[in-house]
């Protein structure tokens, strides 16, 4: 049977500059460095750095990409074996591994495992020294950097890196370049023969279903053996088996189980969550004079039998839809886009992620993207979300920039990551659509339309459009593929066909007379939202925390007006503390989106376009700035989906923090819900109205995801806000489609409130509550 040696634990760390490199802190003697990890946290762990996602911290941690980081220990194999292979899961970013000094092999990227054949190199009982060096990459990037592919940004080394471009500075977080040995480490022991590659296909037949599995073995001797296939799950036990005679090296066969009857694997909120055990095992049966057999290496994982596709039916007007469809169910997409949740992702625990998880449930999500500038996320990520029924849009790891398709040695490395990603990936049902990459053929097409100066040609264009289709089609044929993200159409951000990234209002509407104003989400008619969003400050004690040295007691120091706000006398809000908006921390972990526009930065236009000017008071500021990302994720929310199935997803940017900011997230770094979250989980809801302002009226309507048809009782109610004028209402008895939308009483009134909600029986399922203008356009009574 195969053996498996844990080497994960600690490890000696030592390190020296990069050559040619200067300032870097002279190692005196060796740290622990711990694996899986990142040499950041153990330069914090020992002392020697601050933790970089606090305060003014992170530059502190740049002297990290002018070093090499060596790491050892010991090394002993006391089984006898016929192959020995070291098995890294991540390091990042260039790295050589050494046994007793001689180079076992090198690698040059971060996102997928890494197998050194070491059979050569360990000797039965004996004691090694095993040692790998790595380092960020960015000096060595740096010197190929020749101005030919536009990253966007001040880190062109970032495009020729196969690494977490995220890393390297976005507006949502901070330049943090990780290093390290960041995912387990083992050394695999075989005898005979090894599993390689486990493609598992179904094929569905009514109510059965014959599962084919598709093995790559490698022998390493000639022998006979049996491959035997075990499906176990609701109902019983399936199995397949197959005698070869194999000869050294690599050979392929293919056992079927038929499962009559199958269960199949649904979404979150459309059925059940069925997982099966698969697994693949050989017995060896050697060269017949061996009295006994016996199990040489094995395979399993959970599966999910499901059927996906994306339809793109015809529309008026040329147009065409993008709906997910899986199990022959169409699916309305409710969630966001997902990013690490930690600037050193190797300090993501198991626990982070269960937590992430059950809160994206709580709001109602049944759909992760996972977007490209992040990583391929851990098997703990994949494993919740199949059994939590939350699908994922994958793309892979490119995003806003051009890459150098031009150079062999970069295709041939990406053709190798995209081949172990998929074959790692392919077999989870909750991954649902592979992408090829964030924005690139969208900027891209901005240059091609003359609306950037930057003309140049589409490097990266054929990662995307030939070698990972190509990878797709070979690897994951049940899967579908999609380009890029937005795409579709003459314009890859159309509103006509495909994936949309709707950033009008928030970000790139040249009309500034619209910007920032939330109701125009209502205009955008994408047919699949894949990105937008709205941004907020975080909750106060939020930036108390990644601040910190700034924190003081209420009454230490006069609260600190800020340059372009108005002079409007508020009521300090009763906070603990003061936050300074002016201090180096706090405007380090601002969000330099927020400082794009005339007149002011972004949150400062929401505040004019919703409150009619900027509060003088930071607490005021905040807490109106949360409170109109909620009605903004409200409003898109239920304007996409009142276009049930017109428009077919809604995933906002984004659902967490990698670190303490002001930023477009519900969930902040510290797993805290912000105001939007509760907002959200109410238009996300499976059952859900909604009204809707359009000048004099107001309009009612009932969303419902469930797969029956609901009759309900709805209620609608306008008034004003000081109950001076008789408010009306209407209630009407509707049958809400199943999975389909209803379109409810509508009343006329001016500026007010109003209010609608629907009863099951007696029992109130949703209800929405909105002001019929912003309180910028209408005298709001005082409290008192």
């Amino acid at each position: 049977m195969s053996q498996t040696i844990d080497l994960n634990g600690a490890w000696k760390l030592t390190w020296k500059p990069v050559e040619g490199c200067e300032n870097v802190p002279q190692c005196k003697e060796s740290i622990e460095g711990k694996v899986p990890g990142d040499v950041h946290q153990d330069l914090v762990n020992a002392g020697l750095l601050p933790e970089p996602l606090i305060g003014v911290n992170a530059p502190l941690h740049e002297w990290i990409e002018r070093a090499v980081f060596t790491y050892e220990r010991d090394l002993r194999v006391d089984s006898v074996f016929d192959r020995a292979e070291l098995v890294f899961h991540g390091l990042d970013c260039l790295c050589e591994v050494f046994i007793d000094g001689q180079s076992v092999g090198s690698s040059a990227n971060a996102f997928v495992p890494h197998t050194f054949d070491v059979s050569a190199f360990v000797k039965l009982g004996a004691n090694h020294k095993l040692s790998v060096n790595v380092d960020t990459g960015v000096e060595w990037a740096k010197k190929l950097v020749d101005g030919r592919y536009n990253t966007g940004d001040q880190s062109p080394e970032r495009a020729y890196l196969r690494k977490p471009q995220f890393a390297f500075k976005w507006d949502w977080a901070p330049r943090l370049v990780t290093c390290g040995i960041w995912r387990g480490v083992e050394l695999k022991i075989y005898e005979q023969a090894a599993i390689r590659d486990v493609l598992l296909t179904p094929k569905f037949d009514g109510n059965a279903a014959t599962l084919e599995a598709t093995v790559e073995i490698e022998a390493f001797k000639s022998g006979d053996c049996i491959v035997r296939l075990r499906v176990v799950g609701p109902g019983g036990v399936w199995q397949a088996s197959e005698k070869l005679v194999l000869a050294e090296g690599l050979s392929h066969t293919r056992l079927a189980a038929r499962i009559d009857p199958v269960m199949k694997w649904f979404p979150r909120g459309y059925g059940d969550q069925t997982l099966y055990c698969v697994s693949v095992e050989i017995e060896w049966e050697g060269d017949n004079s061996t009295d006994s057999a016996n199990i040489v290496d094995e395979w399993s994982t959970t599966y999910g039998f499901r059927e996906v596709a994306i339809k793109q039916d015809p529309l008026p007007g040329g147009e065409k839809t993008f709906i997910i469809n899986v199990n022959g169910i169409d699916v309305f997409c409710k969630g966001a886009d997902w990013v690490p949740a930690d600037s050193l992702p190797a300090r993501v625990t198991s626990e982070k992620y269960e937590k992430l998880i059950y809160e994206a449930c709580e709001a109602n999500f049944n759909m992760f993207r996972i977007w490209g500038g992040g990583i391929y996320e851990s098997d703990t990520f994949y494993d919740l979300c199949n059994r939590r029924g939350i699908l994922i849009w994958h793309d892979f790891m490119f995003a806003c920039a051009e890459y150098p398709d031009d150079q062999s040695w970069f295709i041939e490395n990406v053709r190798d990551e995209a081949t172990k990603a998929v074959r790692r990936l392919r077999n989870h049902p909750c991954v649902v659509l592979w992408c090829g990459n964030n924005e690139n053929d969208w900027l891209h097409g901005f240059r091609a339309r003359g609306e950037c100066k930057m003309v140049a040609p589409f490097f990266g264009q054929s990662i995307y459009h030939d070698l990972l289709p190509a990878v797709c089609a070979e690897l994951d044929p049940m899967r579908p593929y999609w380009p890029s993200s937005p795409f579709g159409g003459e314009d890859p951000n159309s509103e006509a066909e495909g994936d949309r990234h709707s950033w009008d209002v928030s970000i790139i509407d040249p009309d500034l007379t619209q910007r920032a104003d939330i109701r125009n989400y209502r205009r955008d008619r994408g047919k699949f939202i894949s990105e937008y969003g709205v941004i907020s400050h975080a909750l106060p004690r939020t930036i108390l925390e990644y601040i910190q040295e700034d924190k003081a007691p209420l009454g230490d120091r006069k609260s600190k007006a800020f340059d372009r706000r108005s002079s409007v006398e508020t009521v300090p809000y009763p906070s603990p503390y003061e936050i300074d908006f002016t201090s180096p921390a706090y405007k380090f972990h601002d969000n330099p989106i927020n400082a794009i526009g005339e007149g002011g930065g972004l949150s400062d236009w929401y505040q004019k376009v919703a409150f009619g000017s900027v509060p003088n008071d930071e607490m005021t500021y905040l807490w109106q700035s949360m409170l109109y990302q909620a009605m903004g994720y409200r409003e898109a929310i239920s304007d996409f989906r009142i276009r049930k199935f017109e428009c077919a997803g809604s995933l906002f940017w984004m659902y967490s923090d990698c670190w303490g900011t002001l930023g477009w997230t519900i969930i902040d770094y510290y797993l805290r819900r912000k105001p939007s979250f509760y907002w959200v989980r109410k238009a996300y809801a499976p059952l859900a109205v909604f009204v809707r302002a359009e000048g004099n009226s107001v309009r009612s309507y009932v969303v419902s995801d469930i797969l029956e048809e609901k009759k309900v009782s709805l209620t609608l109610e306008v008034g004003d806000l000081t109950g001076s004028n008789a408010s009306a209402s209407r209630q009407v008895d509707l049958v809400v489609p199943a999975n389909g939308v209803a379109a409810g009483p509508e009343l006329d009134f001016g500026p007010g409130y109003a209010f609608a909600e629907i009863r099951v029986g007696d029992v109130v399922v949703s209800d929405d509550l909105i002001l019929t203008r912003f309180p910028s356009e209408m005298s709001i009574p005082q409290v008192r």
